[in-house]
C-alpha cells in the first residue's frame, strides 16, 4: 500500500501563482486536495474536500485506500503540466486556499467530477454541486462504494 503511495508523489512541473509568486521545480502532492511548493508553501484547493491520505472506504464489500486513490488521481490530473493558482484566502495552518488550474481547467472541478473529491459546500456554497451530482449519478470514484465524508472522518480521527 505504501509502495503505491510513494510512486508519483513528487512531480516535476512549473507553477505560476497570481497574487503569490512564480515557482518551478518539484511539486509534492500531499493528498487529493493539497500540495506543497518547492518553497515549502502549502496550497489547499478551494471549495473541495478529498479523503484524507490514510482514509479507507468500502467498495464491493472490501476496504480500499480511497485517500491514496484521491492523491493518485490528483497526480494523474496534474501530470507534468503547469499549474496556475488564484489565491482566495489564507487558511488555517498558514496554507494558501486557492483555485488552481491545469491546461486552463479547474483542478477542483476535475477532482469532484472524477468522484475523488466532494463539493465542500460549507466553503464553496455549492460551486461544484453539478460536478458532484454527475459523479454520483455515474458511480465514479468514491460514489462506487461507501465512504465517510472527509470532514466527518477527520473529526472522528483527530
Amino acid at each position: 500500500m505504501h509502495m503505491r503511495l510513494e510512486l508519483g508523489v513528487t512531480i516535476l512541473c512549473a507553477v505560476v501563482f497570481w497574487n503569490v509568486s512564480a515557482y518551478a521545480g518539484a511539486l509534492k502532492i500531499k493528498d487529493g486536495d493539497s500540495f506543497v511548493l518547492p518553497s515549502g508553501e502549502e496550497v489547499r484547493l478551494w471549495g473541495i474536500d478529498a479523503p484524507e491520505l490514510y482514509q479507507v472506504c468500502i467498495r464491493a464489500s472490501l476496504p480500499y485506500p480511497c485517500g491514496e486513490d484521491a492523491q493518485l488521481k490528483l497526480i494523474e490530473i496534474v501530470g507534468h503540466d503547469k499549474i496556475t493558482c488564484r489565491r482566495k484566502t489564507a487558511g488555517k495552518f498558514g496554507r494558501s486556499i486557492s483555485r488552481c488550474f491545469v491546461r486552463g481547467v479547474d483542478l477542483g472541478s476535475m477532482m469532484v467530477r472524477s468522484g475523488y473529491a466532494l463539493d465542500y459546500y460549507y466553503f464553496s456554497g455549492g460551486y461544484y454541486h453539478a460536478e458532484q451530482d454527475a459523479a454520483r449519478n455515474e458511480n465514479k470514484g468514491l460514489w462506487s462504494g461507501r465512504f465517510e465524508k472527509p470532514w466527518i472522518w477527520r473529526r472522528k480521527n483527530k
